[in-house]
C-alpha cells in the first residue's frame, strides 16, 4: 500500500499547481493583449467599447493556458481540466441551457404576474441587434468564468477532496472576486453565492465545464435578450425593444442589478445546486497523486 500523504502536503502540490497556473495565465493575458489590441484599436463592434475584446483576450489566454496544464498532468489528464469526452455529452449540455433559461425565466414570470415587475416598450429600440450582442458578450463572459473558476481549479480540488470541497471553494473565489470591482449589497452576495454554488454543481455531476459554461449563458442570455432586465456587470450599446422594470421590494426582484441578483432566482439557484449535489458522496474515495 503506498504511504498517505498529509494534508498539508496536498495542499502545498495543489497551491503551487494553482500559482503556476495563474502566473502563466497571466503572461499569456499580455502576450494575447499585446497581439490583438493593435489589430482591433477600437475594440470590437458588441457591447461596451473593448469589453468584447476584453473577454476574448481572458478566454483566449485561459484556454492557451488549460491546453498547457494537460501536457504537465500525467498523460495529459483532459478530465482535471473538465475537458474530457464525458463532459461534452449533447444531452447534459442541452439540459444545462434549458435549466440556465428557466432558472431566471420562472421566476421572472412570477414576479410579473403578482405585479412587481412590469413590461416597459422602447419604441426606438430593436429586438434582434440587442439580442446579438447578448449572445457575443454574454457568450464570452461565462466562457471566461467557466475556464477560471470551473477548469482546472475545480478539477485539482475535486479529485483530491470531493465535489462538495470543489464547488464550496469555487462558489467563494467566484463571489469575492467578482465582488472585488463591484460594489454588492448582502443580498448580491448572496445571489452571487447562489450563483457560483448551480453553476459548480453542474460542472460536479456533468464532468466538464462546457455544460456550466452553458448553464450560465442561458441565465444571462435570458436575461438580456428574452427579458432585458440588465445584466450585472456587462453593458449592452443597442437599445432593446422593451425593457423588464424591477420594483420594490428590490431585494427579492433584483432592482439596480439584474433579476439574478434578487432572492427570487437566488432561491431557485440554491435549490438546483442542492438537487445536483445531493447524490454526490461528502468524502470521496482515495484519489491517485494529483
Amino acid at each position: 500500500m503506498p504511504p498517505t500523504r498529509s494534508l498539508s502536503t496536498d495542499v502545498k502540490r495543489i497551491l503551487l499547481r494553482l500559482v503556476a497556473f495563474g502566473l502563466l495565465s497571466a503572461t499569456l493575458i499580455v502576450v494575447v493583449g499585446f497581439v490583438l489590441k493593435p489589430a482591433f484599436p477600437t475594440g470590437l463592434p458588441f457591447g461596451r467599447a473593448g469589453e468584447v475584446l476584453y473577454f476574448l483576450i481572458l478566454g483566449l489566454s485561459l484556454g492557451l493556458t488549460h491546453l498547457a496544464a494537460a501536457f504537465w498532468e500525467k498523460s495529459g489528464d483532459w478530465d482535471v481540466l473538465g475537458f474530457a469526452p464525458e463532459g461534452w455529452n449533447p444531452r447534459r449540455v442541452g439540459l444545462a441551457l434549458v435549466a440556465g433559461l428557466g432558472i431566471v425565466l420562472v421566476p421572472a414570470g412570477l414576479l410579473l404576474a403578482v405585479g412587481l415587475v412590469r413590461i416597459q416598450p422602447m419604441p426606438d429600440g430593436a429586438w434582434l441587434s440587442y439580442a446579438v450582442d447578448v449572445l457575443v458578450v454574454s457568450a464570452l463572459a461565462t466562457l471566461v468564468d467557466a475556464l477560471a473558476f470551473r477548469g482546472y481549479l475545480h478539477g485539482l480540488l475535486e479529485r483530491r477532496w470531493g465535489s462538495w470541497v470543489a464547488v464550496g471553494v469555487s462558489m467563494t473565489l467566484f463571489t469575492l472576486i467578482h465582488a472585488a470591482g463591484n460594489p454588492m449589497s448582502l443580498t448580491q452576495l448572496l445571489a452571487m453565492l447562489a450563483l457560483g454554488a448551480f453553476l459548480g454543481a453542474v460542472r460536479a455531476r456533468s464532468q466538464g465545464v462546457a455544460a456550466s459554461w452553458m448553464a450560465h449563458f442561458g441565465m444571462y442570455w435570458a436575461q438580456g435578450a428574452l427579458l432585458h432586465s440588465g445584466i450585472a456587470m456587462l453593458e449592452l450599446e443597442a437599445p432593446p425593444l422593451y425593457r423588464m422594470i424591477l420594483g420594490p421590494p428590490w431585494f427579492l426582484t433584483g432592482a439596480g442589478w439584474g433579476v439574478d441578483g434578487g432572492l427570487a432566482v437566488a432561491i431557485c439557484l440554491f435549490g438546483a445546486a442542492w438537487f445536483l449535489m445531493r447524490p454526490l458522496p461528502f468524502v470521496p474515495p482515495p484519489a491517485p497523486r494529483p
